[in-house]
């Protein structure tokens, strides 16, 4: 296999195990609470700290990604889950557990710099934009396939702590790194650090993944609450909106890897954003749970591929692949996240869920309007 290739399937494994372990929180939290004897909300604040953990291993790692060798690194981060997941697997004390995760999602934050910036390194314009669809479409895969993998164990009566050894098994594949010959990708970011400046194209890109991101977590987290207020549904029928929702995202990043080669970059984000708000805009009209399920699930046929063309948009952006702004571009994204969680929950203590969404939807158009204003400016500016 070739540098390209091994690299690919490295990148590819990392956000699978990611999507693998992020989402975990929310198919564990209720057997922890039985399991350490903690209520649910404190059990939720320490899944929290993953979030956080993440955001920083991400930052830090593509801050001083220039200066480090990647196959080193790769096996102490790898090391360093192994160590930590396994305590987490024995431990019977919340906190330990806590610390365990915590320093697990550091190393799995480093490993997220680290699968975009292979795929920013090894390719280029529509082809890049393509791999980032695919990216993504793995993390979805991930996230898809870990609870799935929690409710076997749990139906089986498999202790839950099996699942996160499982998780150690999925970071060994980023190992085979070790094949990639080092000189043949160093020449491709010899150049790209002197020459990086954050130009008003980057920082509308970035804008546009931060109130994106934002979105994405209002719907998410406010949509099953929402079908609940309109239609009266029951609790189960509303959390199984959010299973149209994931397998939209999935179907979505798949078809987007394939239609980025084909179509301009800030095309696909009009398009896409285009899906969202006609989605949301019907959704408020519908008077059924199963019409509310199929705009849900274009809904997150939307949002799929929204993250991965914002965030290879941003990139096209410098004159040569940085990691500097692939860094800031991410950050964007990862703040969002935790932006949307605190700031979603504070309206929903003053409105309903409708109001929520209305704003998430308001949020949505915004992003796609910084991507629309940049390429106004940048019309302006070659004109």
């Amino acid at each position: 296999m070739n540098n390209k290739l091994i690299a690919t399937i490295v990148a590819y494994s990392m956000y699978f195990t990611q999507g693998f372990f992020f989402v975990l929180p929310g198919a564990l939290t209720p057997v922890l609470n039985g399991y350490f004897g903690y209520s649910l909300s404190t059990i939720g604040y320490c899944f929290a700290m993953t979030t956080l953990a993440r955001t920083l291993g991400n930052y830090y790692t593509g801050k001083c990604y220039e200066k480090i060798k990647v196959s080193k690194f790769i096996y102490q981060t790898v090391l360093l889950v192994a160590v930590t997941l396994l305590i987490a697997f024995f431990t019977k004390n919340l906190w330990i557990f806590t610390l365990a995760i915590t320093l697990a999602a550091l190393a799995l934050g480093a490993h997220f710099s680290v699968s975009n910036n292979i795929i920013l390194i090894m390719y280029n314009g529509l082809e890049r934009t393509s791999q980032m669809s695919f990216l993504n479409f793995f993390y979805s895969a991930g996230a898809i396939i870990g609870p799935l993998v929690v409710g076997f164990f749990l139906i089986n009566k498999v202790y839950w702590g099996w699942v996160y050894l499982l998780c150690i098994g999925l970071t060994l594949v980023s190992l085979l790194y070790y094949k990639v010959d080092k000189q043949a990708v160093a020449p491709l970011i010899s150049k790209t650090e002197t020459e990086f400046k954050l130009n008003l194209y980057s920082k509308l890109s970035s804008l546009a993944l931060f109130l994106n991101v934002k979105a994405e977590i209002f719907f998410s987290v406010w949509l099953p609450v929402f079908l609940l207020e309109k239609f009266a549904s029951t609790t189960e029928q509303a959390a199984f909106s959010l299973v149209f929702l994931w397998v939209g995202v999935a179907v979505g990043r798949f078809a987007c890897g394939f239609l980025a080669k084909r179509i301009l970059t800030h095309k696909l984000i009009y398009l896409l954003g285009m899906i969202i708000c006609l989605s949301v805009v019907m959704l408020f009209t519908i008077l059924n749970m199963n019409n509310a399920y199929l705009l849900i699930f274009f809904l997150g046929l939307g949002f799929s591929g929204m993250y991965s063309t914002i965030l290879s948009y941003g990139n096209e952006q410098a004159a040569y692949p940085s990691v500097k702004l692939m860094t800031i571009i991410t950050t964007s994204g990862a703040v969002g996240a935790i932006v949307g969680l605190f700031l979603s929950s504070l309206l929903k203590e003053f409105f309903t869920a409708e109001i929520v969404l209305l704003v998430a939807a308001f949020i949505s158009f915004s992003s796609t309007a910084c991507i629309v204003m940049s390429e106004y400016q940048k019309c302006k500016h070659n004109c």
